[in-house]
C-alpha cells in the first residue's frame, strides 16, 4: 500500500471514531463534555485528511491512453472524404502484414548458418503463401527447413514476425493476423 492509501485509512478511522463519539456522548452517564470535544476533534481531523487527499488526488489526463493500450498508439484512421454528409471508407487498425522479398532476405540473413530452421506459421490462409515463399528462400540459401502449421497459439504471438535462435534450431514465427 502506498502513503495515500494509508492516509485514507487513517482519515476514515479518525472520522469514524469522531462521529461515533459525537453520536454517543449524550447517552453516556456522568459528565461527558470531554467525549464530545474529543469526538468533534477526531471528526475534524478525519474530514481534514480525507479532504486533503481528495483535493490533491491526481486528475486523469483528458486524452490519455488507458493501461494496456500500447497497440492503440500504432493504429491508424483514414477518412477519404465525404459524400453529401456521408463519410467515405474508414480504415481502422494497423496496416495488413505482408512478407515482401526484402523482408524475406532480412530473415534469411538473420538465421545462423548450419542451424536448422523451423517455420512456425499460424493464422489465416494468408500465411500459407508467406511460409512457402520463406521456405523456398531459406532452402535456396542452403538451410534445412521444416514447417509447422499451427491453427492457434496460446498465448498469441505479440508480433506478426519473430525469430528465436537457439544453438540447436532457429524458429521463425509468422502470424500475419496479430
Amino acid at each position: 500500500m502506498d502513503r495515500r492509501h494509508v492516509l485514507g485509512i487513517v482519515g476514515g478511522g479518525f472520522l469514524t471514531v469522531g462521529l461515533g463519539l459525537i453520536g454517543t456522548w449524550d447517552s453516556l452517564p456522568g459528565p461527558n463534555k470531554p467525549l464530545g470535544i474529543g469526538g468533534s476533534a477526531c471528526a475534524i481531523v478525519g474530514f481534514g485528511i480525507l479532504g486533503w487527499l481528495w483535493v490533491t488526488a491526481p486528475k486523469p489526463a483528458e486524452h490519455a491512453n488507458t493501461a494496456g493500450d500500447e497497440r492503440m498508439a500504432r493504429d491508424t484512421f483514414n477518412n477519404f472524404g465525404t459524400n453529401n454528409g456521408i463519410i467515405g471508407p474508414v480504415s481502422i487498425g494497423r496496416p495488413r502484414f505482408e512478407l515482401p522479398s526484402d523482408l524475406i532476405h532480412q530473415v534469411v540473413g538473420a538465421c545462423p548458418r548450419g542451424v536448422p530452421v523451423l517455420i512456425s506459421a499460424t493464422g489465416s490462409q494468408r500465411v500459407d503463401a508467406m511460409h512457402s515463399a520463406l521456405r523456398a528462400a531459406l532452402q535456396a540459401a542452403g538451410f534445412a527447413v521444416q514447417v509447422a502449421r499451427i491453427g492457434m497459439m496460446v498465448p498469441p504471438p505479440s508480433e506478426p514476425l519473430s525469430i528465436t535462435t537457439t544453438p540447436q534450431q532457429t524458429i521463425v514465427t509468422i502470424a500475419p493476423d496479430v
